[in-house]
């Protein structure tokens, strides 16, 4: 196995206990011991910092950043402030559930605080002195030790060093107050900025109030003219509603006295009704008589009536009994007729059928002998089976071959399947490319459509052009190849993707990557040794071996990547990482199963060190495509489609056999039917002169005899005229008594119309008496409708005059309102003369709309609200005027100060480097923008130059590096923190930078009472400057490293000595 990284060899082998000869030099907050348990790279770790400065030293990728890492995470620090993960369980060690960071921190008042943090996937546990506890509560603990790990000028991980120098003059500023600004200072900032927003919004606002107050006088001013027209047109409309109220009271009083009229009319019609109903009385008594009269008479006539009728059906009844006899015997004659009619036939028949048997006799008299035809029939039917059994051999033959076609077709069926599914991870790759990129998917789908455009190949994105042969090798492709060119066309020619360009990007606008390949053919790329040469280390294949794709695309990938001569390993490989690094020449990076190592050359003495980095999940290239399979695939479709067009011509040549065969079987059966019809002629007639004989037999069996029918003929019409002659003397009998029945009937109508007459008489009075009472009471009913109209018309304008008077139900007029109705007219036409004279007057005064009187209250009410308002508004931002002078005074003095101290020490280290440098405040034009205040650093390097401002573009990254490690240190010259942080400053600065800032920093940090200081560097000149209040951390990483709990210090001093033979003392 790859040997785990080892941890760091404690300073010291104190206990951590805080005893005076152990705590000399430690501030209060300083980092007296730091443990690690699963973090990152680190089973275990266990350190105690010195009080000074503390150089931690180690080679890149030992793990010198993730101490960092952890003094930041284990007070309770945000991941973002390291540029790293952004989630704290991305700390935990891979594989391990958990990680521990335990920060023991110096208390001077002899208990020091410990603070653990144990981080899980889900979150993160704190404990302080092995105490539960919150990580609000840890944050308030850190903020009372003045420790600001998220503040660049007090902690500074490596991958935040270049945004150091990259911080806007602004954000310099509330990093320096918060780091080393008195109490206040930075709350004094903010509230200027606050203050200044606030203030610009006030006057704004106070200045907008203005306006519309003299916006409201200026309209109501000019409302004024309208409002007296409005005034003046109100009254002539208040006399008119006083004329409306006093109408509506007219016209109730007027509607009263018609009531009263009406009501004395209703009496006196009522009075009239009854005398007309008394005489009406006995008239009704003499029509009722009457009436009893007509309806005897009609009782009787009915009586009769139904006694005529009954006679009728009687004798009708008899008549019918004549027509039905009459009807039997002329049934009975056109029998006798049939059967007569049909024996006269029948013998004709008789007669027909002995002509026709003497004929057919003579025709079997007249034929030859019986001829043998059966041998003939024989041989017909023998021809027919040979033929037969023909057809059926060759069905058999088609249906063996439609079986095998079926099956190729089968096999065809399961090929497109296996063909479709291969071109459905085609679609998949494309639709996880339209996921990922989408500016890429849409130039794809074009350049399939429009590829005619170029002059050669066009190769799509390497995702979908690269196939992995196995796809547990997807994660060495998606590790090694970046995901711009995975996402990349290749282009063979430079012309084509010039045009290519220009369409998708240019007139498109899509964002995508394409490159050119190298015209050498991939056979060129060489590795620089064969795979068997490194097949002892656990290597099997380089990583060209693992996928195919394009020739172009391979070429690129050779000269771009080198997968020609990157090996890929095994789980043994991890364990002789060692072995590979130092053993094997021109080898930049290698995969083992489950990491890669990248290896580093030094500048300086040539050593190699090792940068591990565990590989991703794959998630671009596990859809695979076998191509071998899917050409393989398409060789057999091919060959099944030619099989089958085999088949196909085959069935095709034996359908035409068939039907030569099919129509020689039908000529066979023609010929067999007509061979059998002659054999069988001479039967046919004897069975048909058999048939005609049978038919003369049974013909003169149904002959009649014709006198004896003739006879039995009369005795049944005499029998039916005897019935007929009983019928008739009924009829008679019948018919004479409907006659005096009727004569009866005639006497009786006389008598009812006698009646008749009189009644009509009767009713003829009685209904011109009856229509004089009903118009009387009809004009009754009238009056009282009229009466009741009357009285609810008067009931609904009393209530709608108590209504317009705004009165109660049972409330009288006012006297107020007599008084006015007095001095109105009495009738309608006066008061409707009246109004339309005050509508006239009012409708002279230029109408004004309501709504602007309204509005010139409105505004009178607005103009006194605002007045108010402004007069409050200015007050207050007299009062806010003078605060902010006073913070503004609170504020800059001693900001000044504070910048004069550190442009003071920040100059002087400059001038020992034999450069410039200056800080100073950089106040805007608008001295009111605080937001815009800052802190500006000016720098020079060279005597050549002037001073320049500090920024991200134009120092080189070693001259900012030394600008920023030397304002920190400015920092530290003015006031204390308990520790500060700086993660690899000394990157790309020259030797000569370096040596100096090394050497101010020593200084400085090694001070008597100053704080801690932490400097992590992967190397140190030699013959630098050093102190003894510096401690130097090694970290160191290999197989052959012990386990920190094992090392021993004193042992290490014996065994140096021994070595160099030089006693203790010396060391």
């Amino acid at each position: 196995m790859l040997a785990k990284k080892r941890k760091c060899v404690p300073s010291s082998e104190t206990n951590g206990s805080n005893n005076s000869s152990e705590s000399k030099g430690f501030v209060e907050g300083s980092i007296v011991r730091i443990r690690l348990e699963n973090f990152v790279t680190y089973d275990s770790l266990e350190s105690y910092p010195g009080p000074g400065l503390n150089v931690i030293i180690g080679p890149n990728g030992t793990g010198k950043s993730t101490i960092v890492c952890a003094i930041c995470l284990g007070l309770a620090g945000k991941p973002a402030v390291l540029g790293r993960q952004t989630h704290v369980s991305e700390f935990i060690k891979h594989g391990c559930e958990r990680a521990e960071i335990e920060i023991e921190l110096f208390d001077p008042k002899g208990h020091n605080k410990t603070i653990k943090r144990e981080i899980r996937q889900n979150g993160s546990n704190w404990f302080v002195n092995n105490g539960p506890t919150t990580q609000k509560a840890v944050e308030a603990l850190i903020a009372g030790l003045n420790i600001q790990v998220n503040n660049l000028c007090q902690f500074l991980p490596q991958d935040k060093v270049a945004d150091f120098a990259k911080m806007t003059k602004e954000k310099l500023l509330e990093s320096t107050e918060q780091a080393v600004g008195p109490p206040g200072m930075f709350e004094n900032h903010e509230k200027l900025k606050n203050f200044g927003g606030n203030l610009k919004d006030k006057e704004r606002r106070y200045n907008e109030l203005k306006e519309e107050l003299e916006k409201a006088i200026s309209e109501n001013i000019r409302l004024e003219p309208n409002v007296k027209n409005y005034e003046d047109r109100q009254r002539h409309l208040d006399k008119v509603k006083i004329l409306e109220k006093k109408k509506h009271w007219v016209e109730y009083e007027d509607q009263r006295r018609a009531y009263i009229t009406a009501k004395e009319e209703k009496d006196r019609l009522a009075k009239r009704v009854k005398v007309a109903e008394l005489k009406h009385k006995p008239m009704r008594a003499k029509l009722d008589k009457c009436s009893q009269m007509i309806k005897r008479c009609e009782d009787e006539k009915i009586k009769m009536t139904d006694d005529i009728k009954q006679q009728a059906v009687k004798a009708q009844q008899s008549s019918k009994a004549i027509e039905s006899e009459t009807d039997k015997l002329a049934e009975i004659q056109q029998d006798e007729e049939l059967k007569i009619s049909a024996d006269i036939e029948k013998k004709k028949k008789i007669k027909q059928l002995k002509r026709h048997l003497e004929g057919l006799q003579n025709d079997l008299s007249n034929l030859p002998e019986s001829q043998n035809f059966q041998p003939e029939i024989e041989r017909n039917t023998e021809a027919q089976r040979g033929i037969a059994g023909h057809i059926r051999r060759i069905h058999t033959q088609c249906q063996d071959v439609e079986h095998q076609l079926r099956t190729k077709k089968g096999e065809k069926q399961a090929i497109d399947h296996e063909l479709a599914e291969i071109k459905n991870i085609n679609n998949q790759r494309l639709n996880l490319l339209r996921q990922k990129h989408r500016d890429t998917y849409e130039a794809v789908m074009w350049l399939r459509q429009n590829s005619h455009l170029f002059k050669k190949k066009i190769h799509e994105p390497l995702m979908i052009t690269l196939n992995v042969n196995d796809p547990k090798w997807a994660k060495y492709l998606e590790m090694h190849i970046s995901f711009n060119d995975m996402r990349a066309f290749v282009c063979e020619d430079k012309a084509d993707s010039e045009v290519f360009f220009k369409e998708v990007k240019d007139n498109q606008k899509l964002r995508i990557n394409a490159i050119i390949a190298p015209d050498k053919h991939p056979d060129e790329f060489e590795p620089p040794q064969h795979i068997n040469t490194l097949r002892r280390y656990g290597f099997h294949s380089y990583l060209r071996e693992m996928f195919n794709c394009p020739t172009a695309v391979m070429s690129y990938l050779c000269e771009m990547y080198k997968v020609h001569a990157i090996p890929v390993g095994d789980h043994t490989t991890k364990q002789r990482v060692e072995k590979v690094v130092n053993e094997v020449p021109r080898l930049s990076t290698f995969y083992t199963e489950n990491h890669q190592y990248a290896i580093r050359t030094s500048r300086y003495d040539k050593s190699k060190s090792s940068r591990c980095s565990e590989i991703r999940k794959p998630n671009l290239l596990t859809v695979t495509v076998d191509e071998n399979r899917e050409r393989e695939l398409t060789q057999l479709l091919r060959e099944i489609l030619g099989t089958c067009h085999d088949y196909e011509e085959v069935l095709r040549k034996h359908q035409l056999d068939l039907g030569g065969l099919e129509k020689q079987l039908e000529a066979l059966r023609t010929e067999k039917k007509a061979l059998l019809q002659k054999r069988d002629q001479r039967k046919s007639l004897e069975n048909q002169i058999t048939s005609k004989k049978q038919s003369i037999i049974r013909y003169e069996r149904e002959l009649i005899d014709i006198d004896q029918e003739r006879r039995a003929f009369a005795k049944k019409v005499q029998d039916i005229n005897q019935r007929k002659v009983g019928n008739l003397l009924k009829m008679r009998t019948f018919t004479q008594s409907c006659a005096e029945l009727s004569i009866q009937k005639t006497r009786t109508c006389l008598r009812l119309a006698e009646q008749l007459k009189n009644k009509f008489k009767m009713e003829n009075d009685m209904r011109d008496a009856t229509q004089e009472l009903e118009q009387m009471r009809n004009q009754l009913d009238e009056t009282k409708e009229s009466l009741d109209t009357l009285k609810a018309s008067a009931r609904r304008l009393l209530v709608a005059a108590k209504k317009i008077c705004n009165m109660g139900e049972n409330e009288e007029l006012s006297n107020d309102m007599k008084k006015a109705f007095e001095r109105c007219p009495d009738n309608m036409e006066e008061i409707d003369a009246a109004i339309h004279e005050a509508k006239a007057r009012a409708d002279c005064i230029f109408s004004t709309s309501e709504e602007v009187v309204h509005e010139y209250e409105k505004g009178k009410k607005y103009i006194a609200k605002t007045e108010k308002e402004c007069k409050e508004l200015k007050a207050r931002l007299d009062d806010m005027q003078e605060d902010i002078e006073k913070v503004r005074e609170e504020w800059l003095t001693p900001l000044n100060e504070l910048l004069e101290q550190i442009n003071k020490s920040f100059s002087y280290f400059f001038k020992t480097m034999n450069c410039a440098g200056e800080v100073d405040l950089y106040e805007p034009e608008n001295k009111e923008e605080y937001h815009n205040y800052g802190v500006r650093i000016k720098v020079k390097y060279r005597a050549s130059e002037s001073l320049r401002e500090l920024t991200g573009h134009y120092q080189s990254g070693g001259e900012r590096s030394v600008a920023t490690i030397l304002y920190m240190m400015a920092l530290q010259e003015i006031t204390k923190c308990p520790f500060r942080c700086v993660d690899e400053i000394n990157q790309g600065m020259d030797p000569a930078n370096e040596r100096r800032v090394f050497d101010l920093v020593v200084q400085t940090a090694c001070k008597k009472d100053t704080s801690q200081y932490f400097l992590l560097t992967p190397k140190l000149l030699s013959n630098l400057s050093f102190s003894d209040n510096m401690t130097v951390l090694c970290v160191f990483n290999g197989p052959s490293m012990l386990h920190h709990k094992d090392w021993n210090m004193k042992k290490f001093f014996k065994r140096l000595c021994h070595i160099f033979e030089k006693p203790m003392s010396y060391i």
